[in-house]
């Protein structure tokens, strides 16, 4: 990042100069003692299994030149010519850093959220963008949150012209603190659906929260919604922004018509009221709702100013976000690694991708628990499990506790035993899933984190694992 003074670091955060030169110049702000570069500042962060206090003097050794501590603890011994600051909630003056610093630089923020799509929107754009004229930054990995947020309007270079953003939520108001630091110029809300539930209560909850990124724009910007959602019709209403809509139906900037999966890739007739000519897309991509992603990127790019036949000749390039459907080919079989995360939104999503798939002898689904459902869980289980019975597909792999109650409301919805296997935690399948794949099957993994999914398709993927399919 360009170079911070001790000076607005202290105005910015309110942390008082404890010992040290108060002019200083640093090169950047690190959290994290293994990523300290020298002349940083440390910011040290706690949470519920680590103290950031504790490493103080390692981040000095390791080349920090200054150090912001938390106030009222018992605090280090370090050398004098390192600057010691102290504040209330370091957590909160790194957002109060990353905003001051955000204010200086005079670049377009695109924030993006959403129930889902969030991550695999923004790379698809980003990849979209990659020949365009713009100078374009976005988030590594999901840096959403009041500790990733800050970080990356602090790695924004001053010759950006874009900077994009991931903007998520556990909690209420957590979006509208995340777009007091950021102030957005645009935005993307791919979707609204159960997510979060324990945290923002039901789907109005979760609308509220991510109205906010919309409401916070102003007239110079745009907003891309889904037009199919029904509960981003009052976002449109909210925001003062100019709003561009996409959808897999009649209605929107960009819609996909007559969506077909084949060989890898949706396969969709682009059409809407931004299109000159409707014509034929492919993208490497499975999924309508990875079909949705590529029309929202293509909606933000139209808002960036950007010939929407330059962002369609990108297309054919894109390719998916590690764990949000990345495909595999081992043994004969098609593995589709959707194993980041999951929400019933999603989940229904990749039980569309699975039910459209037409070049494959058998559709297997390996589904773990979706966490953060709250009191709802149990329910939301329940009704995927119904819709399970009605989705065509071979088999299913059910692990984990909270998907016992999908295993109970699938064979109750009428699917046979033998077609719907559970299994109670990670170890239990990892022995059986071999046996219950075999070539020309297309198996989709899908679960939140937590399940932790991804585990199998390492297993799978890795040469023993390969040769128990084989």
């Amino acid at each position: 990042m360009p170079s911070l003074t001790l000076d607005a670091i202290r105005k910015a955060s309110g942390a008082r100069l404890v010992q040290g030169p108060e002019q200083l110049e640093l090169s950047g702000i690190s959290t994290d003692t293994r990523s300290i570069q020298k002349g940083d500042l440390f910011l040290a962060l706690s949470g519920p299994s680590f103290d950031g206090q504790a490493f103080a003097q390692q981040a000095v050794q390791a080349g920090a030149r200054a150090v912001l501590l938390r106030e009222g603890d018992t605090l280090p011994e370090l050398p004098d010519q390192v600057a010691l600051l102290t504040c209330a909630n370091p957590r909160r003056a790194l957002g109060e850093i990353g905003a001051a610093y955000r204010l200086r630089q005079d670049v377009h923020v695109l924030g993006i959220t959403g129930s889902c799509g969030k991550t695999s929107t923004k790379q698809i754009l980003l990849q979209l963008l990659e020949h365009s004229p713009l100078n374009v930054s976005a988030s590594p990995a999901s840096f959403n949150n009041d500790i990733g947020v800050p970080h990356t309007l602090l790695s924004c270079a001053p010759e950006t012209d874009v900077l994009i953003l991931e903007m998520g939520t556990n909690g209420k108001g957590e979006i509208a603190n995340l777009c007091r630091l950021a102030h957005p110029t645009s935005a993307i809300v791919t979707n609204v659906g159960p997510s979060h539930l324990e945290g923002l209560d039901d789907e109005d909850g979760v609308a509220l929260e991510k109205s906010a990124l919309p409401a916070s724009l102003n007239a110079s910007g745009f907003c891309v919604l889904n037009a199919q959602c029904p509960r981003t019709a009052r976002m449109r209403r909210l925001t003062r922004a100019r709003v561009l809509t996409f959808g897999l139906g009649d209605e929107g900037d960009l819609v996909a018509r007559d969506l077909v999966f084949h060989e890898g890739c949706s396969v969709f007739t682009l059409d809407g009221d931004a299109v000159r000519q409707p014509r034929q897309v492919r993208v490497p991509l499975l999924g309508h709702h990875q079909v949705q992603n590529v029309l929202a990127a293509l909606c933000a790019g139209i808002g960036l100013g950007l010939e929407l036949d330059v962002l369609i000749a990108g297309l054919p390039q894109v390719t998916a976000s590690p764990g949000r459907g990345v495909q595999h080919q081992v043994a004969g079989m098609r593995l589709i690694d959707e194993t980041y995360n999951s929400n019933p939104c999603s989940m229904r999503a990749a039980l569309r991708v699975l039910a459209g798939m037409d070049d494959c002898q058998r559709r297997v689904l390996v589904m773990g628990d979706m966490n953060e459902l709250g009191e709802d869980s149990e329910d939301l289980h329940q009704e995927i499990g119904a819709d399970l019975a009605g989705a065509g597909l071979s088999q299913v792999i059910l692990v984990g506790p909270k998907v016992q109650a999908t295993h109970q409301a699938a064979l109750e919805a009428g699917m046979p035993n033998n077609a719907v296997l559970y299994f109670p935690d990670l170890e239990s399948v990892r022995a059986a899933l071999p046996a219950q794949l075999c070539a020309g099957d297309t198996v989709l993994l899908k679960g939140s984190r937590g399940a932790r999914l991804d585990q199998l398709v390492t297993d799978l993927l890795a040469p023993q694992g390969a040769a128990q399919l084989a």
